[in-house]
Order: C-alpha cells, then sequence, then structure tokens
C-alpha cells in the first residue's frame, strides 16, 4: 500500500481544455500530448478525457506509449513524435494503421523509405508529419532538407503528407526567436500546402507557443503541460515569461489538476545542536524561548519521486510541505475536513532526502496538525501536501520544482509508479488569488 497518492482532478483538466479552445477558437485541432504517461498522471485516463472535450489528437513519444493509448482509447487518432519505421502485422497498433490514425512524424530521409516499404508489406497508408528543424536541433531537417522530404512523399505510394511541424525552443522568454523559427517554418509550409493532397495539419506551438501569440497556432497546437494547469513551468514560477504574451491573463487562470500528499508516521523532540539526517547537515538551532525542535517524519523520499536537491541545505529547506488540518485517508480515499482545516502551515524539510522518507522541522505547526498515522491502524494521520493545487503557495509544482534547481515537467515524470492516483472531478477550492488569505505560514 502507497505512503502517499496523487490527487488528479479530471475536472480541472476538462476547464483548462476549455481555456485553451476559447483561445485557439473553433478552426484550430488541439493535440493532447501524452508524452511520458501523460507527465506521470495516466495517460488512458487523461487521453480518455481529452477526446471527450474535443481533442483532434494524442501525442506520445514511441510506440509503446501510442499501444497503452490506443488500448484505453481505440477511436484515438496518435502522432508519434520519436523517429520509427512502423509496425508489424501482429502489432496491435496495426489496426490503428489500418484505420488510418496511427500518424507518424518523419525526421529524415531514411525514415521516410523505411516507413513506406513497411506500410506496402502491411498494405495499409501511413499519414505522415514532416518535422522541420527551426533551431532546437532536436530531431527533424533544416528547411531545405525538409523540403526534399516533402517533395519525396509525393513520389512514394504508402505515405501520406498529413501535416508539417516544428517546435519552439524559448517561446515563453525569447520572443525574437520564436518570431524567427516561425518564419523558416513558414517557409517550408508553402511547399507542404502545395503538396498535400488533403487536410494538411500545420503545427508549431507547444503550451507556451500557444498562449504566446494567436499567429503561432497554425491549424493546431500541441499542449501538455497546460491541460495540467501550467504555463512555462519554473520560468514563470520566477517571475519572468508572462510579460508579453498575448494570452498572459488566460495564463494565470489555469487550474492546477494535480496534488501530492501523505502523512505523518513519526514525531519527535530533540534537543538544540542535535543532527538530522545524513552526513548531519542539519542541526537543531537554539531557539530563544528554549524549546526544543519538533521533527516531523514524512513516508515519502527519493524513491518516490521527491527530489534530494530539495534537502540536504544547512539553513533548511529549500523543500518545503504544508499541514493542512485535514485527516488523511488511506486505501485511495480522498482527505476530507477532520480538525482545524481552513489554513496551510508551511514548514521546510531539513536534513537530506532519504529513500523512503524526508525529516521536516515542524515546530511552528500547532499540534493539531501533527497527528500520527500508523500502518495497520484505523487511526488517519495528519495530512501533508507535498504538491499543492494553489498557484499562491510554495508547495506549487513550479515553485517547487524551480526550489530544487529542475522544471516542472521533470518533477512530474520522475513520480514514481508505485504512488497511488486517485481521479477524481470537483473543483479547486484552494486555487486562485482567494486561496491566499485562507493560507498561514509557520515561521521557517
Amino acid at each position: 500500500m502507497s505512503t502517499s497518492r496523487l490527487e488528479i482532478d479530471l475536472g480541472a483538466i476538462e476547464r483548462n481544455f476549455s481555456l485553451v479552445r476559447r483561445i485557439v477558437g473553433p478552426s484550430v485541432g488541439i493535440c493532447a500530448v501524452l508524452k511520458q504517461d501523460a507527465y506521470g498522471l495516466g495517460a488512458p485516463r487523461i487521453a480518455r478525457r481529452a477526446l471527450a472535450c474535443g481533442a483532434k489528437s494524442v501525442a506520445v513519444y514511441n510506440l509503446d506509449e501510442a499501444r497503452t493509448v490506443f488500448e484505453a482509447a481505440p477511436e484515438a487518432t496518435i502522432l508519434v513524435l520519436m523517429p520509427v519505421a512502423g509496425v508489424e502485422r501482429t502489432d496491435p497498433l496495426y489496426r490503428c494503421a489500418a484505420a488510418g490514425r496511427l500518424h507518424v512524424v518523419v525526421h529524415d530521409s531514411e525514415q521516410l523509405v523505411a516507413l513506406n516499404d513497411g506500410a506496402l508489406r502491411l498494405g495499409v497508408t501511413i499519414p505522415v508529419h514532416v518535422q522541420v528543424d527551426t533551431g532546437l536541433s532536436r530531431g527533424g531537417e533544416r528547411t531545405e532538407d525538409s523540403v526534399r522530404i516533402i517533395e519525396r512523399i509525393g513520389l512514394l505510394s504508402r505515405v501520406r503528407l498529413a501535416g508539417v511541424m516544428t517546435h519552439f525552443a524559448s517561446p515563453g522568454d525569447d520572443a525574437a526567436f520564436t518570431a524567427e523559427q516561425w518564419r523558416l517554418f513558414t517557409e517550408v509550409v508553402k511547399t507542404a500546402r502545395g503538396a498535400a493532397r488533403g487536410e494538411l495539419d500545420v503545427h508549431a506551438s507547444n503550451s507556451c507557443g500557444t498562449f504566446r501569440s494567436r499567429g503561432y497556432h497554425g491549424t493546431m497546437v500541441r499542449v501538455g503541460e497546460c491541460l495540467y494547469g501550467m504555463v512555462g513551468g519554473a520560468v514563470w514560477g520566477e517571475g519572468r515569461g508572462l510579460a508579453g504574451m498575448e494570452f498572459a491573463a488566460e495564463a494565470r487562470a489555469m487550474e492546477p489538476a494535480l496534488r501530492w500528499t501523505s502523512t505523518i508516521a513519526h514525531v519527535q523532540e530533540i534537543p538544540a545542536g542535535w543532527p538530522v539526517g545524513y552526513g548531519s547537515m542539519w542541526r537543531a538551532p537554539r531557539r530563544s524561548d528554549g524549546r526544543p525542535t519538533r521533527i516531523a517524519l514524512v513516508p515519502v523520499g527519493y524513491a518516490d519521486g521527491y527530489p534530494r536537491s530539495l534537502g540536504g541545505d544547512a539553513r533548511g529547506g529549500p523543500g518545503v510541505v504544508g499541514f493542512t488540518g485535514r485527516r488523511w485517508g488511506r486505501r485511495g480515499a480522498m482527505a476530507e475536513p477532520d480538525g482545524p482545516g481552513g489554513r496551510v502551515f508551511f514548514a521546510p524539510v531539513v536534513g537530506r532526502v532519504s529513500m523512503d522518507q524526508i525529516t521536516v522541522d515542524a515546530t511552528d505547526v500547532p499540534e493539531e496538525y501533527l497527528a500520527v498515522g500508523r500502518e495497520g491502524s484505523a487511526l488517519a494521520g495528519a495530512e501533508v501536501e507535498l504538491i499543492g493545487a494553489d498557484p499562491a503557495s510554495p508547495t506549487h509544482l513550479p515553485a517547487l520544482a524551480s526550489a530544487g534547481g529542475t522544471i516542472a515537467h521533470e518533477l512530474l515524470c520522475r513520480l514514481s509508479s508505485r504512488l497511488d492516483r486517485v481521479y477524481r472531478h470537483t473543483g479547486l477550492a484552494t486555487a486562485g488569488a482567494g486561496a491566499a488569505a485562507r493560507v498561514a505560514a509557520a515561521p521557517m
């Protein structure tokens, strides 16, 4: 049984999708990016939700991810981003390919020929999207070679030009280079539109690009992190990136769709100077009121995906957790208000992060927030919030990732599969500016 839980709000994802729809308008398709199991939140559930909201397609990185999505949503159009050479007849994805719903990104001429040869053996036609390298250098070819690939598609019998794409390198904080990438991309788009024999998906914008400007929307946008309530990840958490965004106000309105919670396994008091954690990096301070330090043990560590970089500072932190005043139900039950509630007290992670646990200086957290939960006991312990759903909170994912020297994407993808995933469909009572008034920070 897991000692912590990811709570994923499908209602928030729906509302975020609707906000993207309002930005791009009815004529622009939305491709939901579900790489790495939908950033660790569960690709099958998110795929079905995105399609129900009107997503035109979903994007995955490799064929294994495509199989997972196809099993859960066989009606989906799936775009495979990694250079692949096709599928075999015995592959479950053969049915997806035969239906014309397996789209493949083409990165070079050799891959294109391999795709055509494989499709010829299967008796299917593969829709392909040509990737143009406009300055990211992460797959694809530069403009001249991309034009040649597009022209070659017209000479092959079992591939069909279905799209042309690029990927912005810095749409959140480099408007000038983003504009130059778009200029290079549109040169290739002209050739692609002349060569296409049907509908052509023109797509460049990820989440940041989508909010940067309607001029970059093309005929489809590829959005991932904004569906989960983030645009720009840690970059925007540092206060950069929103300036100059056409849809900055909408970006601020996105609803975080994820909470990560656990409980308290043990509480102890230690005297001034007593060490905590491997390497004795942190020692209990001598307090002016003479109180001992109170350490709360939370059964979450780097094996669960909590980064070591959030512990180990001799001053405490930079990791922070929130004590919510709720009780943490086990066996997949959602946390329910039980106790003081209404306020969250934040406290620093002290000592190094261990494999299965972190230690928190809870000296200034009220006693009623610190109930201990035991494995095998019917008594629920206090809820500890590791990732919160309030954008103003220090446990909001982009802020936490930035404190740990990483980005929200990486922290999400590192969350262990051993964590329980629990889905709900509610509004977010703690999101937005109004929540800030209900949050009380314990002195740190």
